[in-house]
This record gives structure tokens, sequence and C-alpha cells, in this order.
């Protein structure tokens, strides 16, 4: 169970003159200093209705802010790229082609994400510098091969039916580098589920004998019994030239 924060008068004062001295939005200070955005907003609230004056904040608190809205950010930095990280076990050009596409849309630092996976800055810049290898640029051709197959054929294709139709199209490859390459590039083929038999018979089968021989016909009511293996819901059928109602007996299935 998580811990509730508490926090003492001194801080929400100083976070309450953070806002006001500065001139930044309650949003932007709240995220700046790991605080709920609606928790601060009372704070600043509370203050202006109580007329309260504002201490300006010294050398050494502004500092300690700072400090600890930086410490915030990194602490949050490395949560959220724990959750959306999952490279750990891959190889480095891997590694470092993520890293490529994170630094492009400017989520992350490129030392922090290298420090994260191990992996040295100039290692990096090296391997950016270097370009694709010939392996790479072979992938991505092939990939794009496999798209086109993926869309063409009908029933959305698994890893055997497109390594088929490459064979067939003259092209030589592995079926797990296809697999590989699938799987990358998120394609999968359709899993229809297996028939499932549900009703099985006995080893030894002995048929119900009929002691009413399928006469139904009645003078009144509850003289003949029928009953089957349903499942309806009971209900009442009228049978018969007296109009007497038939009574079926219903029981379940064992499961």
């Amino acid at each position: 169970m998580a811990t509730r924060r508490r926090f003492t008068q001194e801080y929400k004062d100083q976070a309450v003159s953070l806002v006001l001295d500065s001139g930044r939005t309650i949003a932007e200070v709240a995220k700046s200093i790991g605080v709920h955005e609606m928790t601060l907003g009372k704070w600043v609230k509370k203050a202006k209705e109580s007329g309260a004056p504002n201490r300006d904040l010294s050398e050494t608190e502004r500092a300690e802010l700072e400090r600890l809205r930086k410490e915030n950010a990194t602490l949050r930095m490395e949560r959220d790229f724990a959750k959306s990280c999952g490279l750990v076990r891959e190889r480095t050009a891997v590694k470092y082609a993520a890293i490529a596409d994170w630094a492009a849309d400017k989520q992350y630092p490129v030392t922090f994400m290298c420090a994260q996976l191990g992996l040295a800055r100039q290692g990096y810049y090296r391997w950016l510098a270097r370009g694709d290898s010939q392996r790479e640029r072979s992938d991505a051709e092939l990939t794009e091969q496999i798209r086109q197959i993926h869309h063409q054929l009908h029933g959305h294709p698994g890893v055997r039916r497109v390594w088929a139709e490459l064979v067939v199209q003259g092209v030589r490859v592995a079926r797990k580098r296809v697999w590989r390459l699938m799987r990358a590039a998120g394609l999968q083929g359709r899993h229809p589920q297996a028939w499932k038999r549900t009703t099985v018979a006995g080893q030894r089968p002995i048929d119900a004998p009929d002691l009413i021989g399928q006469d139904l016909t009645a003078e009144r009511p509850d003289i003949r019994l029928c009953g089957d293996i349903s499942s309806w819901v009971c209900r009442r059928v009228g049978m018969g030239p007296a109009r007497w109602s038939a009574r079926v007996l219903v029981e379940p299935l064992a499961e």
C-alpha cells in the first residue's frame, strides 16, 4: 500500500513562492518539483485567500529546490525509460538503432540512454557515423519484400507461407531469418483455434429402453412422463387428442 506524501509548511510556502515569483504556471512548477498539479493549486489558492505575504527564497533554498527538481526529473526519466525499454538482452547494434530512434524524437538524452543500456557514448557515435552494414541493408530490403507478400497473400499468411512465396520468387533465405524479420516488423499470421470435440461416447453405450413405445397420448395429466437430455429450458407442449400437456424432464449434461 502506497504511503501518502506529507509536506511541511515551509516546503508549501517555497513552492507557492516559486509560482508567484517566477511567473511560471502551476502546471510547470508542479511538474518540475514532482507535486500533483491540483495539490499545488490548492496551496496557491489558500495562500492568496489568507493574504499572507510570500517570503522570497534565499540562494540556498533556491539551490535546494533546483537540485530536487533535477533529481525528480532524472528519477522520472529512468522510470519511463525502464518501462518502455526491453533491449537489455538485445544485440549492441539493435540497442544503437533504438537509441538513434529515441534521439531523433528527442525523448531522452543520448548520454542517459547509453548509461542505462550499458553502452559507451563514443561507440554509439562511431556506429552512427559508420552507417548501416551490408547485413542491415539486406534485412531492410528483405523486410520490405516480406511486407508486400504479407499484404498480397490472402488470409494473413504466417512464416511458412511467406517463406514459400519468397522461394517461388527466387529469393534464397532461411526460414528462421524470415521469422526474425517478421517478428521485428510486427507481422503475424492468423492462427485458427483447433477444433475441440465436446461429445464423446462411452466405451459401452447402452440404449435406454422405450417403456411407453413413443405413445404420448394421455387421458389426464401426469400419466406418461418422458425424459430427454437437452440444453433447452423446460416447457409444456400440447400433445395428444385429449390436448393434455406432455411434461419434458430436462437434465444437464455432466461437465
